[in-house]
């Protein structure tokens, strides 16, 4: 088979492209354009570079262009990061919300969850909890995460011993975690449930390489944390429940339950209890998807 100068020009610009989007796909920071009038792609990345292919004429050029269509298109698919949003009530329950004025009434606007965004890459599950207050307002407040992975049968009480009725089929992982600008910032503590007693996995204040604390965004009312799927036995596929509350020191319910659209509790000395639990499925990391799809893609013109 006989290839033109052209024709080899033009694989050598493929592969430019090829190379551009995956490279930018890998850093989720990307723009890709395709003109549909002349065939021409343009991929813009976080490093302002920009990249032109033009390819027109033969039926190679044809089959290629095709081919970086589909690619180019999969690739703005894959890169975009993946996120569930789960909204939650908001304001006094007198008014429709989910806060007992006996809470609402005395401004504990950071104990109001608004809603968690979950999301994941190849390493962690990410929990952006959304409060209305500003987190970096205040000096207290406090930000439970408790999740039910199936691995054993789990416990109804959390490893803070909070006065919460977790209910369900229990918990098997447990994040406590604070947002105290006024003193340490944002941290947190993992703990894992056995089946008879809890044990704490990690803290951001020991190795913090199983659980990480974000207060970046405080000042807007939103608490990340960063909890490692290794740690939670979790990969691609699997499936989770889970609850977000907030709350006080010691002894305290629940304030706020994202799983509540009513509110949780009327008094700091009466238990909370959990609603339906939420569910999050493990998606690949962006850019991942991308690169098997174009491994994909390759495969198929091979086959032809």
């Amino acid at each position: 088979m006989k290839i033109s100068f052209r024709g080899i020009m033009t694989i050598f610009r493929a592969f430019i492209l090829f190379e551009t989007l995956i490279s930018c796909c890998l850093r989720n920071e990307f723009r890709v354009f395709l003109s549909t009038k002349d065939h021409s792609f343009m991929c813009w990345s976080c490093g302002g570079e920009m990249r032109a292919v033009h390819l027109c004429g033969s039926d190679m050029e044809i089959e290629m262009r095709k081919a970086l269509t589909a690619a180019a298109a999969l690739a703005m698919i894959a890169g975009a990061a993946q996120a569930d949003i789960y909204t939650d009530n908001s304001g006094s329950s007198d008014a429709g919300g989910d806060i007992h004025p006996f809470f609402f009434d005395q401004g504990f606007e950071h104990l109001d969850i608004t809603q968690v965004e979950v999301t994941n890459d190849a390493s962690f599950v990410y929990f952006d909890i959304s409060v209305v207050g500003d987190l970096d307002s205040t000096s207290w407040g406090k930000y439970l995460i408790g999740m039910d992975t199936g691995r054993v049968a789990g416990s109804n009480a959390d490893a803070w011993g909070r006065n919460i009725s977790w209910g369900g089929d229990g918990l098997t992982d447990f994040v406590g975690s604070w947002a105290d600008d006024g003193g340490s910032g944002a941290g947190g503590e993992l703990h894992a449930w056995d089946g008879s007693a809890w044990s704490m996995t990690d803290a951001t204040y020991l190795a913090g390489t199983e659980i990480a604390g974000d207060d970046t965004n405080h000042a807007a009312g939103t608490q990340r944390i960063a909890v490692s799927l290794a740690a939670l036995g979790l990969s691609v596929g699997d499936s989770f429940l889970f609850d977000v509350a907030s709350t006080g020191g010691g002894f305290d319910p629940g304030v706020d339950h994202l799983s509540q659209s009513g509110f949780a509790t009327d008094d700091w000395g009466v238990q909370s209890a959990t609603g339906q639990y939420l569910s999050y499925t493990i998606v690949p990391a962006p850019g991942s998807a991308a690169l098997l799809g174009l491994g994909g893609l390759v495969g198929l013109r091979r086959r032809r």
